[in-house]
């Protein structure tokens, strides 16, 4: 059988030796005031064949759910015109087309959470910014091999994970990335979509249908030593009214060393009855342990609360990362 892979390998020029990553994300924060302590783990598990050539096929496994994080296939028509289709990244949110590990920060935004399709997503769906669909992508304007202006377009279920939608309508999802300079990026999107709500039962109703448009704007630099990135996402939600931001700048005095701080807003229901306005004003070390695929943080931040009757407070966060990676074209069967 081995032997067999290998030939086959070969004659594929190695598109059926995958490169396969592993990363392990351990988040303990801890709660002075309360004398509480949390843990968030995530383990996830990669494999990409075909990596950099015409036809590419991707699958991510979260380990700690027991859920495809990703499964899809990218064709590399031209460079102005792509097709990615099956269950990937949603598009809208820039932020979260990111790695977490690459912000700077302990965890996406509130943004990322409440309208971006994390745990707290308002409409139920918590799928990591994951959904099932086909999607357009390429590079309008290039500057030699840099994208200047680039683009996204795409039609999914809506169902998060899932490969099977559970209502009679699709989501589109949209956004726009201008570079004018190497270290400065500028982000639009778009995503018009409707969802069913999750039922006492935990069932839905097919005929169910709410608004979930959400609309962002963003801002990306990074100029070695110095960095600032940001969004804004406004968003309907049924009958309301959605709007979060962040804001998170810092410096590195060395390229495995940053301190950071991030200004994070939310407000839930914009003109609710209650106020749900969160303010979280954080602050971060990080630490890449250099010879090692080790990095750790710690942060502290504050929440704020805008309704007078919850308690602010303060809370201490530890995330120790590790990712690995290797190419089994490298590593001989």
């Amino acid at each position: 059988m081995v032997p067999a892979i290998q030939s086959v390998a070969q004659v594929k020029g190695g598109w059926f030796l995958p490169d396969i990553s592993a990363s392990i994300y351990l988040i303990e924060s801890y709660k002075p005031a309360e004398n509480e302590l949390t843990s968030r783990p995530l383990t996830a598990v990669g494999a990409t064949f075909g990596k950099d050539s015409k036809v590419q096929l991707s699958i991510a496994y979260d380990v700690i759910q027991s859920k495809f994080m990703g499964m899809e296939a990218l064709f590399r028509i031209d460079p102005r015109f792509r097709i990615r289709a099956g269950i990937q990244r949603m598009v809208f949110l820039h932020e979260t087309t990111y790695s977490p590990s690459v912000l700077e920060a302990i965890g996406f935004s509130q943004g990322a959470s409440l309208l971006g399709g994390y745990s707290g997503d308002l409409t139920g769906i918590n799928s990591r910014s994951r959904d099932c669909g086909i999607l357009a992508e390429g590079d309008l304007v290039r500057d030699g091999e840099r994208p200047v202006l680039s683009y996204w377009a795409g039609v999914f279920n809506g169902n998060g994970y899932s490969f099977k939608d559970n209502n009679r309508s699709k989501d589109f999802q949209g956004k726009i990335l201008f570079a004018p300079w190497q270290p400065l990026k500028f982000s639009l999107g778009v995503m018009k979509a409707k969802y069913s709500p999750i039922l006492e039962d935990g069932s839905y109703d097919r005929d169910i249908l709410l608004r979930r448009d959400r609309m962002t704007a963003g801002i990306w630099g990074d100029w070695g030593n110095f960095f600032l990135f940001g969004e804004n996402i406004y968003g309907r939600t049924g009958d309301s009214r959605n709007e979060c931001a962040f804001l998170l700048g810092g410096f590195r005095p060395k390229a495995n060393l940053a301190f950071s701080a991030r200004m994070d807003y939310s407000d839930a229901s914009i003109g609710g009855e209650i106020d749900d306005r969160i303010l979280k004003p954080q602050a971060c070390f990080t630490h890449f342990l250099k010879g090692t695929a080790l990095s750790y943080r710690i942060q502290y931040g504050r929440t704020i609360f805008g309704d007078p009757e919850k308690e602010d407070y303060g809370q201490i966060s530890f995330c120790l990362i590790l990712k690995l990676g290797m190419s089994l074209k490298d590593k001989p069967l």
